[in-house]
């Protein structure tokens, strides 16, 4: 949750920088921004939700994991539809998509309560947590600076160059993946 709320202060700091970064036209200021708004709020749930996540896989109840992206993306596409015969605008769509993810961090919560009730009523034992967390420090780091350096060329075109770059950057990078993989 601290990490979350820190994301999100951050992006909303940073908000405006973003959308000059982006070049937002006028007329869609608003709507860019409380599309900012909406994606930094989803932080909430979001990192949160690695949590429960985590402790489902470690107990292989991928059953459960796959139910609920299953059932939650499915419902997400109904909203999605319901959207675009209705004629509203993608904001609402960023709207599902936030509420997306508070019924899969709730769903997640109840199949972790579900799968752990021993668990949950046990004593944890401190020592091994603090371990733990001593080895998730340097996995976050690693973690954190793999994904800018796996980023960094297409966010580098997109900012420079924009979106439409992006596609033929993307295109020249997978062709010699996907030879590679064929042969």
């Amino acid at each position: 949750f601290c990490l979350a709320f820190v994301l999100m202060v951050l992006g909303f700091s940073l908000k405006g920088f973003f959308i000059n970064v982006f070049h937002v036209s006028g007329e869609y200021r608003a709507i860019f921004s409380s599309t900012l708004n909406l994606t930094f709020l989803s932080y909430l749930f979001v990192f949160p939700s690695i949590v429960y996540i985590g402790l489902l896989s470690g107990l292989q109840r991928f059953d459960f994991l796959k139910s609920i992206e299953i059932v939650t993306f499915l419902i997400y596409s109904v909203f999605v539809v319901v959207f675009l015969i209705l004629g509203k605008s993608f904001e609402y769509i960023i709207y599902g998509y936030l509420g997306l993810f508070v019924l899969r961090f709730v769903l997640n919560i109840i199949a972790v309560k579900i799968s752990l009730p021993k668990v949950m009523k046990s004593k944890l034992n401190f020592a091994k947590i603090k371990e733990v967390i001593k080895m998730a420090k340097f996995l976050f780091i690693m973690k954190f600076s793999s994904f800018i350096y796996h980023n960094m060329p297409r966010t580098v075109v997109a900012v420079f160059l924009g979106p439409i770059f992006v596609t033929f950057h993307e295109i020249v990078v997978k062709i010699p993946k996907t030879l590679k993989s064929s042969l």
